[in-house]
């Protein structure tokens, strides 16, 4: 007879109202305040628009199941450190995905990587090689990637959110304090709904979408094997057990189904959905993209590794031996830092400290001061020739400065500087196209700092090799009085003049591995 009496009211609302929208929402609260009435223990008052003592004991007794699971991700993919949180995630990959993942990443991995490199008999066919055992690697992880593996990290990412969800706000609604908890039993009080809503609607936004299938025990069985692998077994019953009382509720009480129809009666509107959490990471393609990025760093950085390293040698022989001057942030040290969080390294480390080194160790000493004495008391030819003479001398005796002022310009506020990559660097954000972006903009500008002072220190190369030249010729083409320029110092000079110039065919020799010399 209810039904009924409630057609007649309907039928008599809608006559009063003029307006069939009102009957359509009150027939639909209606029928979410009948849903809601069927759990029990009640959850739920009408008359005093209040959550009852009972739906507060449901989540508490969900908290405290989620202690355990709190635990494990806090250790694992719930980390504070992000770097390890990131470890923790694509070692749950490999494990979960087939194809002896680890193995495989290890033996294409920088280190190995160097190894190889180091002992091929053809660079250019074992890079070959490499380059298609890493192609079969990634293939073999996006052939993997389907919905179900989806579904199941971004269940597993849920209850990771659901472990970490702020309760104590929504517990004092109902009159009860978390610290207590342990110390006496809990006693709630009917919370006032209105007041409970944004509690309500977060909790939605953890749960909407959290589905406890077998894939999530299986994942998270994983993750205890990691955090702790001698009590592993052991700790997948407890778990198992959780897992199974923690589907009951979110399927019963602590549903998702059950919050959304409390937030639509409290808010008097049937048709309100909230917002559940966006699992925006696609997780095996994203491993699978971590993997590439790493790969190419790694492959580039043995290779410019072993070429820079067949130069040793060449090195060795410009400074007698001695360790090269380094510059302060566009380093190796720097470079260490950048693969520790997976971002592409520095290029032109090699080729800068070995022009940084060259400046101190030759060019301000007895040379650059013997090239300015010819410029300041040689008689030249031609006026053309005596200004590139110049400009070359005055720009090589700047070639420190500059190196320096790029360096230390690395630590200043900007687009393209490694203060502006700090945030990556300490792990408080995955690396990002943004990030890689920003190491290929000082690179670049490093390529470009480089290859402008090769070019003076070219020049001057060049017209030194005129003025010693001259020096043996009959008859000087540039500077007609090179022979007696020096005075009594006149041996020195040309010593000086000479040993300069070795120095720097020799360094020019090695730089030319990295910058293009025009002749």
């Amino acid at each position: 007879m209810a039904g009924f009496f409630d057609a007649i009211s309907d039928f008599f609302l809608g006559l009063i109202s003029g307006d069939p929208e009102t009957v359509r929402l009150r027939k639909q609260l209606k029928g979410l305040l009948q849903a809601v009435a069927e759990y029990k223990p009640a959850v739920y008052s009408k008359a005093t628009e209040t959550l009852l003592p009972g739906f507060a004991q449901s989540w508490l007794t969900l908290y405290q199941l989620m202690a355990p699971l709190s635990d494990l991700f806090s250790k694992t993919i719930g980390n504070p450190d992000r770097v390890a949180a990131e470890a923790a995630r694509h070692w749950l990959l490999e494990a979960a995905l087939e194809g002896n993942l680890p193995d495989r990443r290890v033996d294409l991995g920088y280190a190995a990587l160097t190894a190889r490199f180091a002992s091929a008999s053809n660079v250019d066919q074992e890079a070959i090689a490499v380059g298609q055992e890493f192609s079969a690697l990634v293939s073999d992880v996006r052939r993997q990637d389907n919905s179900k593996w989806q579904q199941d990290f971004s269940s597993l990412y849920r209850l990771r959110h659901l472990a970490g969800n702020s309760w104590a706000g929504f517990f004092e609604h109902f009159g009860y304090d978390l610290a207590t908890l342990g110390l006496k039993s809990p006693s709630f009080r009917p919370a006032a709904a209105d007041e409970a809503l944004p509690e309500l609607i977060d909790l939605y936004y953890v749960v909407g979408q959290l589905e406890l299938g077998a894939g999530v025990e299986v994942l998270t069985g994983l993750l205890l094997e990691k955090a702790s692998p001698s009590k592993a077994a052991e700790n997948r019953q407890k778990v198992g057990k959780i897992l199974v009382r923690l589907r009951d509720l979110l399927q019963g009480p602590c549903s998702s189904g059950l919050l959304l129809h409390l937030i639509q009666l409290i808010k008097k509107d049937p048709d309100f959905v909230p917002d559940v959490l966006p699992i925006k990471e696609h997780f095996v393609e994203d491993y699978a993209t971590s993997l590439t990025e790493r790969f190419s760093s790694d492959r580039e950085r043995a290779l410019r590794e072993r070429n820079e390293s067949s130069l040793e040698k060449d090195i060795l022989a410009v400074f007698g031996g001695s360790k090269l001057l380094e510059l302060t942030y566009y380093s190796a040290a720097t470079n260490e830092k950048l693969s520790a969080v997976g971002l592409p390294s520095l290029t032109w480390v090699k080729p800068l400290d070995t022009l940084r080194s060259f400046a101190y160790a030759v060019l301000k000493t007895a040379y650059l001061a013997s090239v300015k004495k010819v410029v300041l008391n040689g008689i030249f030819s031609s006026k053309d020739w005596q200004e590139k003479l110049g400009n070359a001398m005055y720009g090589s005796e700047k070639i420190a400065e500059t190196l320096e002022t790029f360096d230390t310009g690395l630590k200043e506020e900007g687009k393209s500087t490694l203060t502006a990559l700090e945030k990556y660097l300490s792990g408080q954000v995955p690396p990002s196209p943004l990030a890689r972006q920003l190491v290929e903009r000082i690179n670049h500008e490093a390529s470009g700092v480089l290859e402008s002072q090769v070019r003076i220190l070219n020049s001057l190369c060049k017209r030194v090799s005129e003025i010693l030249s001259d020096y043996k010729s009959p008859q000087p083409e540039h500077v007609t009085n090179i022979k007696g320029l020096g005075g009594k110092d006149q041996r020195e000079l040309i010593e000086a003049l000479i040993v300069g110039y070795n120095k720097s065919a020799q360094v020019l020799k090695v730089l030319s591995h990295f910058v293009v010399l025009k002749t």
